[in-house]
């Protein structure tokens, strides 16, 4: 295992570890409902639309999201963090979303994607200029 990958899976522990008190933060909560609101009148979504969240965490973003668009992809490299967003999935009963565990840099979901969209993210991945480009791949027209 090289520098990266060790400090990726490192990473990868932490949130493991610190995932069932992530929603706890007022700042983080704070930060994904203006995220959300940025992205609604930005894109100004009709609800037909397939989305990617990158790196999801527990949800935060997602769940705020999750009503105005078809569906949401939300990746996420933490199984931690994943487990909690399942949980606030069934207690919130929204059933538009799918987790998915999964490592960006070796693996990217098939789109396409209407919107892509992450938050508090692309600090954690090492080659941003090569992830966007498979992003904009994954993205639908227009």
């Amino acid at each position: 295992m090289n520098n990266v990958e060790a400090r990726a899976r490192a990473g990868i522990e932490r949130f493991n570890t610190v995932a069932s008190a992530w929603d706890d933060s007022p700042m983080r909560v704070g930060i994904a409902t203006e995220v959300a609101s940025a992205i609604v009148d930005t894109i100004s979504p009709t609800g037909t639309e397939r989305a990617m969240e990158l790196g999801c965490g527990t949800g935060l973003l997602t769940g705020l999201l999750a009503s105005s668009v078809a569906s949401v992809l939300a990746v996420d490299g933490s199984h931690g963090m994943l487990d909690v967003l399942r949980r606030k999935l069934q207690e919130l009963r929204i059933r538009n979303v799918e987790p998915l565990e999964a490592d960006l840099a070796r693996e990217m979901p098939a789109g396409p994607f209407d919107p892509v969209f992450s938050s508090r993210v692309m600090h954690h991945i090492s080659d941003v200029p090569a992830s966007c480009a498979r992003l904009l791949d994954r993205l639908a027209p227009n």
